[in-house]
Formats: structure tokens, sequence, C-alpha cells
């Protein structure tokens, strides 16, 4: 019982540590992506800005370009560069 303690405990401390790492190196850039995300919501940012700034942090690919709307490119490119600067003009 005790060694599966001692595991848990320490599964626990890396885990942890991967989120520090991750935080750290998002602070480097203007905002996290969990700031990033609770200050659109309570801006009452464009639903389509959010989506694409969330793929554009999260480096994922581009959707179809039949699905893609200027809020969505908006959000997209400035969640690759983890920027908060546009968030006002998309309410």
């Amino acid at each position: 019982m005790v060694i599966i303690l001692t595991f848990s405990y320490i599964e626990f401390l890396s885990l942890d540590t991967r989120q520090q790492n991750y935080k750290h190196k998002s602070r480097s850039a203007s905002v996290t992506y969990y700031e990033g995300v609770k200050k659109m919501e309570e801006m009452g940012v464009n639903d389509n800005y959010i989506q694409g700034w969330v793929a554009g942090f999260l480096n994922n690919p581009q959707i179809e370009e039949q699905r893609i709307t200027d809020e969505w490119e908006s959000g997209f490119e400035d969640g690759k560069d983890h920027s908060d600067e546009n968030f006002a003009k998309f309410c």
C-alpha cells in the first residue's frame, strides 16, 4: 500500500512539473491558453474568433477553405502569436 501511494505521489509531482513547464513556455508569449479563453468568454468575443484562436494557439491545421470566416482567420493568426490584442475587435 505504501508503494502505491509513493508511486502515485511521484507521478503527481511529475505531472505537476510538466504543467508548470507548459505554463512557463506560454508565459514568454502574451497570454496562456487558459487566460486567453477565459478573457474571451468574459468579453463575449465572437465564437468563430474563439475557435480560430484556439486552433492557432494549439497549432492545429486550418479548417476547410469553405468554412473559414474572417473572424476565424483573424483568431487563428492571433492564436498562433499567442496574442490577446484583437479580442475587443470581435466582441
